[in-house]
């Protein structure tokens, strides 16, 4: 079973920590056949402590904290440089539009948000 975090906003983010949960569960699997077929007492014990350390790094930080700052750094970019993506958070999100309008200017001029609370599309 393959356990990872889903990002709304960044399919970069999602990926990151998909790719990261599998590497560990490789690494993680390695560590139990080294553990349990190698011969030598030294080997076996230092590769099944390298193998599970990298399965642990893996899962905590490359899957879990790394895809965590991709994900805000992707956010940011697309909501003040994509004016489509802004609207589609925006949508989501009506409260959220002023703050998105002062940061992204092209937005801004493309939509308004009516007396409804719905975001419009200037003509």
């Amino acid at each position: 079973m393959i356990i990872y975090k889903m990002y709304q906003y960044s399919v970069k983010a999602t990926l990151c920590s998909a790719v990261f949960s599998v590497v560990a569960l490789l690494l993680a699997g390695l560590a139990l056949v080294a553990f349990t077929n190698i011969e030598g007492i030294v080997i076996r014990l230092l590769v099944t402590a390298v193998c599970g350390a990298g399965a642990v790094f893996s899962f905590v930080y490359l899957s879990r904290q790394l895809p965590d700052k991709i994900a805000e750094k992707d956010f940011d970019n697309k909501i003040r440089n994509k004016p489509k993506f802004a609207y589609s958070y925006c949508k989501q999100n009506p409260d959220k539009f002023d703050a998105v309008a002062e940061i992204n200017p092209e937005f801004a001029q493309m939509y308004y948000k009516d007396e409804n609370n719905k975001i419009q599309k200037i003509n």
